[in-house]
């Protein structure tokens, strides 16, 4: 691209006793992240809405709560942070929640301060009043209508009536909060929900109908709210987001069943009729429902590829389990598919400090550079283990390359056959030398039943890992370790694959 990139990783609670990243944007000087978190008082906990602005370098600057004092709590989902228009600049969604069922859902703007331009209240269109329907917004999009209106998809349940199976409803919105026209999606099916929205060029919008365990559906509304198309299609997995592609068909992200028949992340192109034009399944699939998949998909801004974001699962062998470590990892995603779908690059990201790590990827945005800034959480679901500092959740901010890389250059090692015929012995690559906060180590050659060994001065073991899958980026917490210089040592046994020097700060 030929701009200086910046990387870096942030994992904070942001003054909170928990913190969850939703929502990322980049802003004109730096980046601003919506969330929820836990704030205890002297009346109890309460889970307030905030905006937090970060540096181009990844320093906190500043956190504003909403809410903080009212008697409910505003929690945002799925939607993320969108630039919506200059009257709504920077938005989210979710619901208001008052300790019974959600009632009310909810769209809040921010300024590039991170202050509140409006929040919005609006209920379900089932009833009349407040309190009967739960609703759940969970898609967001601006319109490309010249009155800067904006789609909303929301999830909708009567709990009088004994439960409607899970309808939405779509619903476009002028800046000020007018509904200007509402679209009700309801069968036999149970439940049904629209996660991602597209907006088309006449004004209107399109979305996937996506249905538990069954073939999804397709819908294309008018600027006015009437259905073009609503079809049934035969291909089962999920939809969570979607960019137009250069040749005005769809690019989509979401999940769908591997070849080992688990559910995994999927990427896929669509054309404007609903009917498939490639799919790309990526990864293994893991045993326990939904947990492998992509929440994000964005273009590059250099227009080589699509690249999608989501959160992967996979068991570690009781062989290659050590006391750092569970049974199993939890890590964020990251791949780049072209315009064929064929994968320019894989790649993960997760911390290896504490056992049974989490690692959520919720938002996905392409920046200025050329580059890629991801949010969501890390958590430590293991209660007798801590982080290093600060509460067992936090929010979690990472900065990469046009390449995914947290280390320079990592993409250098992406031919594995060209690789392994020099018979490269770079095994990894670590940085940043000195290292003050986290040493990230990415595995270039999958090098199986291999443990990482950190050695201090003295000749002393004072964190020990098992080596992980080619593209893997652990991210190493050194913030505990004494300033010095020590050796990182990749062993398979007795034998040593690789060894360098690393500094600690």
């Amino acid at each position: 691209m030929g701009l200086s990139q910046e990387r870096f990783n942030v994992r904070t609670e942001i003054g909170l006793s928990a913190a969850v990243f939703v929502g990322v944007t980049e802003l004109e000087n730096g980046y601003g992240v919506v969330g929820n978190g836990v704030n205890p008082t002297d009346s109890g906990n309460y889970t307030p809405l905030y905006f937090t602005r970060f540096s181009l370098e990844g320093d906190f600057v500043d956190r504003k709560m909403y809410f903080p004092e009212s008697g409910f709590n505003l929690i945002t989902y799925e939607s993320g942070l969108s630039f919506l228009s200059e009257e709504n600049k920077y938005s989210c969604i979710g619901y208001k929640h008052d300790g019974s069922n959600p009632s009310e859902g909810f769209l809040a703007s921010f300024d590039e301060e991170g202050d509140t331009i409006q929040i919005i209240y609006y209920s379900s269109p089932y009833i009349g009043n407040v309190g009967a329907s739960t609703i759940a917004p969970v898609g967001l999009s601006p319109s490309n209508n010249p009155d800067n209106s904006l789609f909303i998809s929301s999830n909708i349940l009567n709990t009088e009536a004994g439960g409607t199976g899970g309808d939405f409803y779509i619903q476009r919105m002028s800046p000020e909060g007018e509904i200007l026209w509402e679209y009700i999606y309801a069968t036999q099916a149970q439940p049904e929900y629209c996660n991602a929205l597209l907006p088309t060029e006449n004004g209107g919008v399109l979305g996937f109908v996506n249905i538990f365990s069954a073939p999804m559906g397709f819908i294309k509304l008018d600027s006015e709210g009437e259905e073009i198309l609503n079809i049934n299609t035969d291909y089962v997995c999920r939809v969570n987001d979607m960019v137009w592609a250069e040749d005005d068909n769809i690019i989509a992200s979401g999940y769908g069943l591997g070849t080992d028949g688990l559910v995994t992340g999927k990427v896929f192109k669509i054309d404007t009729l609903g009917i498939m034009v490639w799919d790309t399944v990526i990864g293994n699939g893991f045993d326990q429902f939904d947990l492998n998949q992509f929440y994000k998909v964005v273009k590059s801004l250099d227009e080589t590829g699509y690249v999608a974001g989501g959160t992967k699962k996979e068991y570690i062998p009781a062989q290659e389990q050590t006391g750092s470590t569970g049974n199993t990892i939890s890590q964020g995603w990251l791949v780049k598919v072209d315009e064929d779908g064929e994968v320019l690059w894989d790649r993960t990201y997760h911390y290896i400090n504490t056992p049974y790590e989490e690692h959520t990827l919720n938002d996905l945005k392409a920046t200025g550079d050329g580059g890629y800034i991801f949010c969501g959480e890390s958590r430590d679901l293991d209660s007798d283990q801590e982080f290093t500092e600060g509460p067992p959740q936090q929010g979690w901010l990472v900065k990469v390359d046009e390449y995914g890389c947290l280390i320079e250059d990592c993409q250098l090692s992406d031919d594995i056959n060209e690789m392994e015929k020099k018979r490269s012995k770079e095994y990894f690559k670590a940085g940043p030398i000195p290292a003050a906060d986290f040493l990230n180590i990415y595995q270039r050659i999958t090098a199986h039943l291999s443990t990482y060994q950190l050695i201090n001065s003295s000749g002393q073991v004072v964190e020990e890992f098992p080596a992980l899958s080619k593209g893997s980026t652990m991210i190493l917490d050194v913030s505990k370790f004494s300033a010095g210089s020590y050796q990182l040592v990749l062993r398979d046994g007795e034998e040593v694959l690789q060894s360098e020097k690393v500094l600690i700060e």
